[in-house]
C-alpha cells in the first residue's frame, strides 16, 4: 500500500543521510535511485 511505500522511503532516506555523511558516493547514488523507484510506485499505487 501506499503508506508502506511512504515508511520505506522514510528509511531509505535516512540510509542515504548516513551513507553521505560517511562519504560513500556509490552507496548514495543507489540510495538515490531507489528513491525515485519507490516514490514512481507510490504514485501508480495511489493512481489504482
Amino acid at each position: 500500500s501506499v503508506k508502506d511505500l511512504k515508511k520505506k522511503i522514510a528509511e531509505l532516506k535516512k540510509e542515504k543521510e548516513e551513507a553521505r555523511l560517511k562519504r560513500d558516493k556509490r552507496k548514495v547514488d543507489v540510495l538515490r535511485r531507489r528513491i525515485n523507484r519507490m516514490k514512481k510506485r507510490t504514485k501508480k499505487a495511489a493512481q489504482a
